[in-house]
């Protein structure tokens, strides 16, 4: 089953912005809006902001937002991994003590 999702409010150099996303990503949404804001109000501190630096601001936080989903997603498959194997190897073990006994 699909996780619900919640509405987000970003503030991004004074603008708001509502995104939709699940509950768990919550926390790593608001954390890239934060950086993206923090990162483009240092830029503004040294002049004027390009469209260009914007852009290249935002593809960054966005690939740092995707590579930590994607690792966290890998993670969470990686345990599914091992507890499958661990499984496999127990029944494996119990087979063999059954073979062994008669």
């Amino acid at each position: 089953m699909s996780e619900e999702t919640i509405q987000v409010e970003l503030s991004i150099l004074g603008r708001t912005f509502g995104l939709t996303c699940a509950p768990s990503l919550e926390k790593i949404l608001v954390q890239a809006a934060e950086k993206l804001d923090a990162d483009l109000r240092a830029d503004l501190g040294e002049g004027q902001i390009s469209a260009k630096t914007m852009l290249d601001h935002l593809v960054a936080v966005t690939l740092e937002y995707l590579c930590d989903d994607i690792v966290g997603a890998a993670s969470q498959e990686r345990q599914a991994m091992i507890r499958r194997i661990e499984d496999a190897t127990s029944k494996l073990h119990e087979i063999d003590n059954a073979l062994s006994n008669q």
